[in-house]
Parts: structure tokens; sequence; C-alpha cells
């Protein structure tokens, strides 16, 4: 055979295998079947487009604002949402594909839970209150795998969206920023740590009644040009030598604090706010200074909190005040 006849033979053979390698991946039903499972849902969603995001179902709502950034709008009120979360959820829905179909059986749709009494309902709108996703959710997918979906006012239902389950919650508290303090703060910046307390806390050791703590962390550069605390020299005992590691400790507990919910209408006016029993105060190298005031026990091992000059108040659980609230033998 000559070279000639071995080129054309060699060509055919490549020819025909990839017309088989795009019947098999292009042309074929199951390669087709596979593009339409993976393409988007909902291909026209942008997350930066959203504005109002609404999760309902028949007895509860949660409706999230862009306002700058992400807010709860509850009964009128603005609370901060948590930015990461619901940017989050966009992120989801956006990459949201449409999985199986399942039927276009509206009998058959309700069965799945997407009933009006039982389905949860997720809609994106944008500036001008027009709906960018519309999705009824159901009952979660055979086997586990995702959700009985229904995009719109259509009949489809796909089994899809596995990402969504930690996304559904109409509790506030679950989509609310609850820190106490602002986010930017390092335990770097604070120089000054004030801690004054009259609580008696269960897990206070050697607590009679209700303890007095007083006292204040200074971080101080050393000789040698490191940062450590000390006490305060006015305080109470102290030798001013402290555990570095607690002292640390102590501080970004303070930072970390967070509410377990927001304390709002009558039961803000009826904290003890007003006559806090308990004063840490954050002081940063940047000059800025928060006072964090605590109440007397609420319900449910619970007391009230607030930013002096704030606009907001929480309901901290006792075992984050435990973290905080400790004297001064403890370091």
């Amino acid at each position: 055979m000559s070279f000639r006849q071995k080129a054309i033979v060699l060509g055919s053979v490549f020819v025909g295998l990839l017309v088989v390698l795009l019947y098999g991946t292009v042309i074929s039903p199951p390669g087709a079947a596979q593009r339409r499972s993976e393409a988007p849902l909902f291909p026209r969603v942008k997350t930066g487009l959203a504005q109002r995001i609404e999760i309902a179902d028949a007895s509860s709502r949660i409706l999230l604002v862009r306002s700058g950034g992400w807010t709860i709008d509850s009964t009128g009120t603005a609370y901060p949402a948590s930015q990461s979360r619901v940017e989050g959820l966009l992120k989801e829905v956006a990459a949201l594909a449409r999985g199986t179909l399942v039927t276009r059986d509206p009998k058959t749709a309700d069965s799945l839970g997407l009933s009006s009494k039982e389905a949860k309902r997720l809609v994106l709108s944008g500036a001008k209150g027009e709906a960018l996703c519309e999705l009824s959710i159901g009952r979660s997918g055979v086997g586990g795998r995702g959700f009985f979906l229904r995009p719109g006012t259509g009949t489809e239902v796909f089994q899809t969206g596995e990402e969504l389950s930690s996304y559904l919650s109409t509790e506030r508290r679950t989509w609310a920023d609850l820190r106490i303090l602002p986010s930017d703060i390092n335990a770097e910046a604070v120089m000054r740590l004030s801690i004054a307390s009259t609580l008696a806390l269960p897990g206070a050791a050697g607590a009679k009644g209700a303890p007095r703590i007083d006292y204040t962390l200074l971080r101080e550069k050393s000789a040698a040009g490191a940062f450590t605390w000390s006490l305060s020299p006015g305080a109470v005992g102290a030798s001013g030598a402290v555990d570095q590691q607690k002292a640390d400790s102590l501080v970004r507990s303070v930072l970390a604090l967070e509410g377990a919910d927001f304390l709002d209408g009558e039961d803000r006016a009826r904290a003890s706010l007003a006559s806090p029993a308990a004063l840490v105060t954050v002081s940063l190298t940047d000059d800025r200074t928060f006072v964090i005031q605590f109440g007397t026990k609420a319900s449910g091992d619970q007391y009230p909190c607030a930013l002096s000059g704030g606009s907001l108040a929480y309901l901290v659980p006792e075992w984050r005040l435990e973290g905080i609230l400790k004297p001064k033998e403890n370091l």
C-alpha cells in the first residue's frame, strides 16, 4: 500500500472516529439531556441586580432589602443582615442548574410539596420591583438530593438545588448580623479594655450574690519593642502582670460578641439597659471608643445588651457573658 493510500485510509478512520465522538457527545439524546440538566435555571439572574429578596411559606415571611448593604425589613424596622449569607444565596440562585425534569402535571406537583399550603416561595426583585426570579420549593428530592422546584408560574417541576438547603429559613435571626461591635475591629487595634460588673453569673469563680468586677487592661509596648497586656496600676489588688494568652483570649471574646437575636418593641422598653449592671469599654488606637452595656437577666438565660448611643439592642446568651465578665484573678 502506497503512502498516499495509507494517508487516505488513516484520514477516513480519523473522520469516522470524529463522527462517532460528535454523535456521542453532541448529537445523541443522552448528551443533549445532560446539557439541558446543567443549563442555568435562571440565566438572566445577576447577583448585582437584586434589590429585594422575599422568602415565605404559608405562615411566615422574611424580607431582605438592599440599602447600601443588605438589611432585614421587620415590621417597618431595618435590622442589619449578614452580607455574606445574603450574597451566598444570590450566588446559588444565579448558578442554579435545571436538573432533572420531573413533571408538568399540576396535580403531581402538589403531591411533591408544591401546593400553596406547603411550598416555600423565593422571589428576587430588581430596583423597579420587577421579578428577576420566582421559585416555589417543595419537598426534598428523590434520594435526598436537592428539592422539587417550580420556576415562575409555569408547570415544569425540576429536581435540583441541593445548595439551597441552608438558605430557606424565614427566621429573622438566621439572616441577621448580630455582631455587637463593628466587624472592622481587630485585636491588634485594642489598646485598652475596661470591665465593670455586678452581675452574678453561674460560671463566675467564687460568685456569691453579686461580686464586683472592676479593672482595666492596658496594651503597651515593652522596652524590647513587644506589645504586652498589663493591669492598670489603679486596679485594686493589681500586680500588673497578667497571662498574655488569657488577656488575648478575653479581648477576642469581646470583639466576637454576638447576640442570639435583636431586642425590640416592648421587650426593649422593659429591658434594664437604662441602669446597666455591667459595662465593657473598648478603646482603640484610632481613638474610637465603644461601651457595651448589659442589663440584668431576661428570659431564657439571656441578657439585654446594647452599645452606648447605638440604635439596636440584643439578647446575649449567658455563656457568652461568662467568657467576658471574668474577674481579674482569672487573668
